[in-house]
Parts: C-alpha cells; sequence; structure tokens
C-alpha cells in the first residue's frame, strides 16, 4: 500500500485495521464499536505497562552497575570475586521470573548470585500490597528453594504499601528497597538509595568466606 499508494505507514495501518474490522463485522454479525473500543485500548495499556516496566528495570539495572563499579574504582578489583558476569535479560526460576541478576565468580570455592526482582504497582490502596507481597515472597522460596548461595535485593515500587508487609519481605532477603511513588514517576535511584546500595556492595564484597 506504501508503494503503491506512497502513503505514510500509519494511514496504511489505519486503512488496513478499519477493512479488518468491517470484514468481522459481517461474519461475527453481532459486533459491536464499543468492543472493539475496550479491545483497543486494553492493548495499548499492556502495551504502555511493558514499555514502563523496561524502562523501569534499566534504571535499576542501570543502579545496580554503577554500584559494582564504584567499589571497582575504589579497589581496583571486585573484592573476593575474581570477576562479575552480568544478564542482560530475565530470568526463570521456579515459576517466577528475577528481573536483573548476576553471577559472581569467585577465585575459591563456589559462584554465588545476586538477584535482583522488580516489583511495580500503580494502585494506591493498601488492601492489594498482601497479595503482591504474597507473590513476591512465593518468589523468595522458589529462589531459597532453587538457588544456592545466592544474594537477594528487593526492590518495590508503589504507593502506600503497607509498612508490615515491607517487614515480612526485608526479614526474608539481604536488603529492600522500596520507593513510595508511583512508577510512573519513577527515574532512578537517588543519591541516598545509591550509596546504600553502594555499601550493601561493599559489604557483600569483602565479606570473608565461610569456612
Amino acid at each position: 500500500m506504501q508503494k503503491l499508494d506512497n502513503i505514510k505507514k500509519i494511514t496504511a495501518e489505519i486503512d488496513t485495521l478499519i477493512e479488518l474490522i468491517y470484514e468481522y463485522k459481517n461474519i461475527v454479525k453481532t459486533f459491536e464499536w464499543q468492543t472493539i473500543r475496550e479491545i483497543i485500548i486494553d492493548r495499548l495499556e499492556g502495551s504502555r505497562r511493558s514499555i514502563s516496566r523496561h524502562k523501569i528495570e534499566a534504571s535499576v539495572r542501570t543502579s545496580f552497575v554503577a554500584a559494582i563499579q564504584h567499589y571497582y574504582s575504589i579497589y581496583n578489583n571486585y573484592g573476593k570475586f575474581k570477576k562479575i558476569e552480568f544478564t542482560d535479560k530475565q530470568i526463570k526460576i521456579g515459576r517466577h521470573t528475577v528481573d536483573i541478576s548476576a553471577k559472581l565468580i569467585p577465585k575459591n570455592n563456589n559462584v554465588e548470585s545476586i538477584l535482583i526482582p522488580v516489583k511495580t504497582r500503580e494502585t494506591e490502596g493498601e488492601g492489594h500490597s498482601h497479595l503482591f507481597t504474597r507473590d513476591i515472597m512465593s518468589a523468595i522460596t522458589d529462589i531459597k528453594n532453587d538457588v544456592k548461595n545466592h544474594h537477594l535485593i528487593v526492590v518495590i515500587i508503589a504507593e502506600n504499601w503497607s509498612p508490615t508487609e515491607l517487614v515480612t519481605i526485608d526479614e526474608s532477603i539481604d536488603i529492600i528497597f522500596h520507593f513510595n511513588m508511583n512508577p510512573n514517576q519513577f527515574v532512578g535511584f537517588d543519591e541516598e538509595t545509591q550509596q546504600k546500595l553502594n555499601k550493601y556492595i561493599e559489604s557483600l564484597f569483602k565479606k570473608k568466606d565461610r569456612k
């Protein structure tokens, strides 16, 4: 259509969509424009959230890498580790996915892992935080059952998360970061939280191996 009629891509896509809608309307008979509208809005919302989540994941990964680079810039090494291998995508552990992870290759002994699940929630009600916390705790259980020698960081970006639920999560992992804001407002770790992450990485790299 673009080559033959010399039209823009968006125009070609709109014309094609309209033709499909009319074709299906003739076949299904009971097709209503309200249904089409709701489906399209739902798909667009799903795409928007997916794009937003990828941006958040990239921001958290950047802060994670920056913390490791900060340690290296001071000590010119990775402490007790020989090197760090980063993953560039989510990994699957049990029934759950972990958004950010890295393998810590030691000078001796076994490989260790840093695992960072990232949880976002746009709704503000505290009632939902219990359900989301249950999902996080389920993921933590899978990680503890399936991954040896792991270090677990949880990042939560949501307004009005129940403080008691945050404590429940914090007691089960190494460290938690909660940003009390709508995920659409998140632009990355601020200076205070970045320093907190830097100190955690430093303590991890300097920690002596268990004998």
